[in-house]
C-alpha cells in the first residue's frame, strides 16, 4: 500500500475506532506486511496505530489478546488497547492503543539514565516477569519445534550458500544443526516475548519514579526460554561475554537456563537477522554485518 493508502486507512480508523479525525501521522517503522505510526488526533493527544497486510492481518488479534492478558495480569506494563478491527477495503487489520511516549529503553541509555549493563539488566529482568506470565499465544500454524526450526535453518543456509565466498555458510552450520537437533528433545515451551531490546521498552518518568512498559508483541512465539533470551541477546547487540552476562544477571536464576541451546539460538537469530534484514531487505548491513562476525568469532566456533 503506497504512503497516501496508509494515511487514509489509519484515518478511516481513527475515525472509526477512537471518533476522532487525525491531524498528523508519523510512520515509526515499515516492514513488507505491517507499519507502525504515531498519530496526532485532533484535540491534541495521540495514540499508535499498527496496521498489517494480508496474510499478516492475524498478528492484530494476537497483539491485542496480550495486551489485554498483560493489563488483566498486572505484572507487565504495557499500553492500552483503544480500537481494533478489520479494515477490509484495505485487506488490513488495525490495532490502536495509547500512545506511552517517545522515550525507550535505548534513549535512555543514550541520554545517561542508565548505563548499557543496567538497561541490559532491567531487559533481563522484564524477559523474566513476562515469562512468569505465561500467556496462551496463539501462532499462524502448530508445526513441530524441530521441524520449524531445520525448515528456516535450511533456507538460511541456502540464501548464505549464494555467496560461497565468504564461507558463513560453513561456519554456521553447525551450530544450526546442534539447534536441530537440542529441539528434537522435549523443551519446555513458554510464551515468549520474541523481539524484546531496549528499542521495544517504553520508559515513563512519574515523581521521579521510572517505569518500564514493554510493547511490539507480534513476534510472540511459544518457544523455549532460551528462544527469547538469544533473541534479546542478538538484537541488544549484547554478543560480548560481559554484556551477555549483563542481561543474564537481570534474568535470574527463576528458570534454569541451557547454555548450549542458548548459544545455537544466538547462532540463529543472528544468522536470521543478517540474512532477512541486510541481504533481503538492504537495511542495517553494516549493524547484522558486525554482529554476524562477532558470531562467526565468537559463537560459531562453539559447535565445531
Amino acid at each position: 500500500m503506497s504512503a497516501p493508502g496508509l494515511d487514509r486507512a489509519i484515518a478511516v480508523a481513527c475515525q472509526n475506532f477512537v471518533d476522532t479525525t487525525a491531524a498528523q501521522v508519523t510512520c515509526l517503522s515499515r516492514a513488507p506486511s505491517s507499519g507502525t505510526y504515531r498519530v496526532h488526533l485532533d484535540g491534541g493527544r495521540s495514540v499508535i496505530a499498527k496496521l498489517y497486510f494480508g496474510a499478516a492481518k492475524w498478528k492484530a488479534t494476537k497483539e491485542r489478546n496480550i495486551i489485554d492478558s498483560l493489563s488483566n495480569n498486572g505484572v507487565i506494563r504495557t499500553a492500552r488497547v483503544l480500537g481494533y478491527d478489520q479494515l477490509e477495503i484495505y485487506d488490513a487489520t488495525v490495532l490502536i492503543t495509547s500512545d506511552l511516549g517517545e522515550c525507550t529503553l535505548w534513549g535512555a541509555i543514550e541520554a545517561g539514565r542508565y548505563s548499557y549493563h543496567g538497561g541490559l539488566s532491567l531487559v533481563g529482568r522484564l524477559l523474566a516477569n513476562f515469562h512468569d506470565i505465561d500467556l496462551a499465544i496463539t501462532a499462524a500454524d502448530d508445526e513441530p519445534l524441530a521441524t520449524k526450526f531445520e525448515r528456516l535453518a535450511r533456507w538460511h543456509l541456502s540464501i548464505l550458500d549464494r555467496n560461497p565466498q565468504d564461507g558463513l555458510a560453513s561456519h554456521v552450520e553447525p551450530a544450526l544443526d546442534t539447534l536441530v537437533r537440542l529441539c528434537r528433545q522435549p523443551n519446555p515451551q513458554i510464551g515468549c516475548h520474541g523481539d524484546l531490546h531496549p528499542a521495544n521498552v517504553v520508559t515513563q518518568v512519574r515523581s521521579n519514579v521510572s517505569a518500564a512498559h514493554l510493547v511490539d508483541f507480534e513476534s510472540a512465539v511459544r518457544c523455549p526460554l532460551e528462544y527469547d533470551l538469544a533473541k534479546s541477546v542478538a538484537t541488544s547487540s549484547a554478543l560480548g561475554d560481559h554484556d551477555r552476562m549483563a542481561l543474564l544477571a537481570g534474568y535470574g536464576d527463576r528458570r534454569p537456563v541451557s547454555e548450549e541451546l542458548l548459544y545455537a539460538f544466538v547462532v540463529f537469530h543472528v544468522v536470521d537477522g543478517w540474512v532477512h534484514a541486510a541481504l533481503l531487505e538492504g537495511r542495517d548491513r553494516s549493524l547484522w554485518r558486525s554482529r554476524i562476525d562477532e558470531v562467526v568469532a565468537r559463537y560459531a566456533p562453539l559447535f565445531q
